[in-house]
């Protein structure tokens, strides 16, 4: 949840083990006011929930008919192999992921991540340019 702080549950065995390591001594409660916000907070993740899901829904619909896309439905992420896209978009004002993964020298992992932050407007520039894009590979 992007909030310090953690618990561990397990049997008195497990949990006496763990006391005894350097993990556990590096373990630190969460701060009390994060865990009230957190607490009052499910409106607010309930909003951000539901325009995540109509973020992602835009998405799909706009996304995926180009066919440059893997994707898993309602999952946030819409991965490419075509790499070439990161920089399109890049010089049109559009950051998107890729990177080499697990290596520096493996094949960049290009993909596109919604979140509940983004705009319709922004998902629709997006794929407009996604659009533009996939003329232009398809072209040759």
């Amino acid at each position: 949840m992007g909030m310090p702080g953690g618990v561990v549950f397990g049997d008195t065995k497990t949990l006496a083990n763990i006391r005894r390591t350097a993990f556990f001594g590096a373990c630190s409660p969460m701060p009390p006011a994060n865990l009230a916000a957190y607490l009052q907070a499910d409106a607010l993740y309930a909003e951000g929930y539901e325009r995540l899901q109509q973020n992602i829904s835009l998405a799909e619909r706009l996304l995926l008919p180009t066919g440059l896309f893997r994707h898993a439905t309602g999952y946030p992420v819409f991965f490419t192999e075509h790499d070439a896209l990161y920089a399109y978009l890049l010089e049109r004002e559009i950051l998107i992921y890729s990177f080499a993964y697990p290596t520096a020298q493996d094949r960049a992992n290009t993909r596109i991540v919604i979140s509940a932050f983004h705009t319709p407007e922004d998902i629709e520039e997006l794929a407009e340019k996604v659009v533009s894009f996939n003329r232009k590979v398809r072209k040759g």
